[in-house]
C-alpha cells in the first residue's frame, strides 16, 4: 500500500513536470545607447531595427567545444538555428545549428567576440546608399558601434 502511494505520487510529479512549457531565458540583443535590436532580413541576415514584434528572441547556451579550445556560447533560436559568422567584414546569418566554431561567441563586457579570435568583434555598420544597418564581424576598435546590450526579452 505504501509503495503504491509513492508510485502514484512519483507518477503525478513526473506528469506535472513534463506538462510544463519550459524554455530557457529569452534575450534581445541591441546596440548600446540606441533602440536598435537584432532582427532578420528576408535573406536571414542579422540587421538592426527599432524594437518590434520581429525583434529576435534568442538564447545563449554553452557551446560544446573540443578539449583545449576557448569556451563560449552559441546564440540560438528555439528552431534549431544559431547565429553564424560568414567571416571578417561579412554579415551574420541565422543558420541550422551545426556546432561549427563560426557559431561560438564570447561575451566580454559590452563586446561580442568570436570564440577563437578576440581581436574581432560584432559591429553595427550602415550599408552604403541605404538605411539598412547590418551586423558584421570587424577588427575590434572599441567604438560604440561594437557595444551591445543583452537583456531579457519582454
Amino acid at each position: 500500500m505504501r509503495f503504491n502511494f509513492l508510485l502514484l505520487l512519483l507518477t503525478t510529479l513526473i506528469a506535472v513536470a513534463l506538462s510544463q512549457n519550459w524554455k530557457p531565458c529569452q534575450v534581445n540583443i541591441k546596440l548600446k545607447s540606441t533602440n536598435l535590436f537584432w532582427t532578420l532580413d528576408t535573406r536571414r541576415f542579422v540587421i538592426l531595427q527599432p524594437k518590434s514584434s520581429s525583434s529576435l528572441k534568442l538564447t545563449t547556451v554553452p557551446f560544446r567545444v573540443p578539449l583545449g579550445s576557448v569556451k563560449g556560447s552559441s546564440i540560438d533560436r528555439f528552431h534549431g538555428e544559431s547565429v553564424q559568422s560568414l567571416g571578417p567584414n561579412k554579415g551574420l546569418l541565422l543558420l541550422r545549428t551545426n556546432l561549427e566554431p563560426t557559431q561560438c561567441w564570447h561575451f566580454h563586457g559590452d563586446f561580442i567576440h568570436p570564440c577563437n579570435n578576440h581581436t574581432q568583434a560584432l559591429t553595427a555598420e550602415r550599408t552604403i546608399g541605404t538605411s539598412i544597418i547590418t551586423v558584421k564581424l570587424k577588427h575590434k576598435t572599441g567604438s560604440n558601434s561594437q557595444k551591445w546590450v543583452v537583456s531579457k526579452a519582454k
